[in-house]
């Protein structure tokens, strides 16, 4: 009898412990599979979010005047190019991409640069400010969009970072002239580069 009571309770102990390590491996696979489904939805949203940066950025890229234009027809197309920047901020913040979130830095830092010269020759009622180099930093935010999109490195900006733009303009005036010459210096040391490889 004590033999048999020992069988029964030897059996029952071990399907106590086989059913409750059971449920703890299962346990675990849940919590295994609820965090592989929340890292997908970040990552499916993140991409989501990368597509329509680059929608915003085409959009703010059409919103841009001539480079030349005279300031006072420039003016609302820089305004409105510039309240389209924290839509873009928003995305980037989705995306938490660094050399992303530098250049839209970069190319904020460059669109109310020339948004305010724009605003004192306008008031002055002469001349115009130089933007083309707002363009070279669209393009280098789409470039690092596209990288991050494709799962690779950013290529290195050719536009100037925020922290660079800042210590070349000083806040002064005649920035946007500053920033268009640094972007020509760094074009044209990045072809003589090119063509030494």
């Amino acid at each position: 009898m004590e033999v048999a009571l020992i069988g029964v309770g030897g059996t029952l102990l071990g399907t106590v412990l086989g059913s409750f390590l059971t449920w703890l491996l299962s346990k675990d696979a849940t919590a295994k599979e609820r965090q592989h489904q929340e890292a997908e939805l970040i990552r499916q949203r993140r991409e989501a979010a990368a597509v329509a940066l680059g929608s915003d950025l085409e959009r703010l890229d059409d919103a841009l005047p001539e480079p030349a234009a005279p300031s006072g027809q420039s003016l609302p197309q820089l305004q409105e190019a510039a309240g389209l920047l924290p839509r873009c901020e928003k995305r980037a913040a989705l995306i938490e991409d660094a050399s992303i979130t530098d250049r839209l830095h970069a190319l904020n830092y460059a669109l109310w640069t020339a948004a305010d010269e724009a605003e004192e020759k306008a008031e002055q009622g002469k001349g115009s400010v130089n933007i083309w180099s707002l363009r070279i930093a669209i393009a280098d935010l789409y470039a690092a969009v596209d990288a991050y999109q494709l799962r690779k490195n950013a290529p290195a900006p050719v536009f100037l970072s925020a922290d660079e733009q800042i210590e070349l303009t000083g806040g002064e005036p005649g920035g946007m002239q500053k920033i268009n010459q640094a972007v020509r210096l760094r074009q044209s040391a990045a072809r003589k580069a090119r063509r030494s490889e």
